[in-house]
């Protein structure tokens, strides 16, 4: 979707909101770090809580893809290719460790 003309994701909660707002507090925490998606809005009403989310097209292919391209091949990803990732992840990792944040949730999308 779209919010104020910017390409979105939008996460909606109806229970466990404090999470939810939890989760707002942090991302602003971390907005203008590198690999991690922008917060744009966090809206509260009628019972449920929106993260708004701007959406960022991967550059070439995502991680996601990588990982089933290869399951499909049969064969292990390569060694630049892998390291290529995970230099990204530990690099996203410690920009939020300098801020304070400790991610528990991490997924390759």
């Amino acid at each position: 979707g779209f919010y104020n003309e910017v390409p979105c994701v939008i996460a909606v909660a109806r229970e466990n909101v404090r999470s939810m707002r939890r989760e707002a507090q942090t991302l602003r925490r971390l907005q203008g770090c590198a690999h991690i998606n922008r917060l744009i809005a966090f809206e509260e009403r009628a019972g449920e809580q929106c993260l708004i989310l701007q959406r960022v097209e991967p550059l070439g292919h995502d991680l996601v893809e990588a990982v089933l391209q290869q399951q499909h091949s049969g064969r292990s990803m390569p060694l630049g290719q892998l390291r290529h990732y995970m230099l990204q992840l530990a690099r996203a990792c410690e920009e939020m460790r300098s801020r304070g944040v400790v991610h528990r949730d991490l997924k390759p999308e």
